[in-house]
């Protein structure tokens, strides 16, 4: 009931504002004309457009950006546009900081932010302020409205979503004792969930051991990660990162006749043209045409049976 209290709440943040200037709207114009303009809702927002995240931070950009001038297009909302105020803060938590302090002094009712890094830091002020704060960040950190009542993402958590894989796996292999990889960003929204995969393991006594490898940003190949799964006897590999780094290790995995399968995953826009699967691994996407996004992978060989049976029959 909260979660779907949480993911209501997300568009219901605009018609709050709706409420709050309409009252405004009738004091003010109780001596004035009824075509009086309507004020103006101010948003503000920062964005990832040359920073660690801005394979994925600019297409995000440029949904909000598109879907408020579409909205404002059809009339705004009830009748108020929508004035969006933004920079580019390139994954920096002091220019988040900076940012969202000039934006509220300026009159931003509602915050579009970004990461986990410049979210965790913006948590205690954006709670002190009162204003709602939608972010990409899908840390667990952020979704007890007790403690954060005006933070808002859509979605299951980073924690939530490797609570779900881990029991997928073991719910796979009753009765084995699996090795799971886990490939993550080297950022505060990387290593969110990797505590409390370790401790769902544990409370659920769940016969898996866990691993966790940084990928480096820049990194031209993950091949020396890859190694240090084997060793370790990994036969899947959870990936917590964002779509660049995601398809480089699906490369990597299929040159090394690895067999990486979509199950589950963060949510992240997909990948441009040139960040697809390699050739010949599309099939092996969850859906026909469904973009590469971060998740689980099932790290392995095929055998010769494997190999002559239809897709389907695998």
């Amino acid at each position: 009931m909260n979660r779907f209290a949480r993911k209501l709440a997300i568009p219901l943040c605009f018609a709050m504002l709706v409420g709050v200037a309409c009252g405004k709207d009738k004091k003010n114009n109780a001596s004035k004309s009824s075509t009086t303009t309507k004020a103006d809702i101010k948003v503000g927002a920062i964005f990832d457009l040359s920073g660690a995240t801005a394979d994925v931070g600019t297409p995000y950009s440029e949904g909000i950006r598109d879907y408020i001038e579409y909205k404002n297009a059809s009339g705004g909302v009830d009748g108020h546009k929508i004035a969006l105020t933004w920079q580019d803060f390139g994954y920096k938590v002091p220019q988040a900081e900076q940012l969202y302090q000039q934006y509220v002094s300026q009159g931003a009712k509602v915050f579009m932010g970004w990461g986990t890094a410049d979210t965790e830091a913006l948590r205690p002020r954006i709670t002190t302020d009162k204003i709602p704060f939608m972010s990409a960040s899908y840390a667990e950190t952020l979704s007890d409205p007790k403690v954060t009542p005006y933070n808002f993402f859509p979605g299951a958590s980073y924690s939530q979503q490797m609570r779900i894989a881990l029991q997928y796996i073991s719910d796979q292999n009753k009765g084995k004792h699996i090795e799971v990889a886990v490939f993550h960003n080297d950022s505060p929204f990387g290593t969110s969930p990797l505590e409390d995969g370790k401790k769902y393991i544990a409370d659920k006594k769940l016969n898996i051991g866990f691993k966790n490898y940084p990928m480096p940003a820049g990194a031209t190949d993950y091949v020396a990660q890859i190694g240090q799964a084997k060793t370790q006897g990994a036969k899947y590999i959870i990936i917590q990162n964002v779509s660049s780094p995601a398809a480089k290790l699906a490369t990597n995995l299929a040159a090394q006749r690895g067999r990486p399968v979509l199950a589950a995953g963060s949510r992240r826009p997909g990948p441009r043209r040139d960040q697809r699967l390699p050739q010949g691994q599309e099939h092996r996407r969850r859906g026909q045409g469904a973009p590469l996004r971060p998740g689980l992978v099932h790290h392995g060989h095929h055998d010769a049976g494997d190999r002559e049976r239809p897709e389907g029959q695998r």
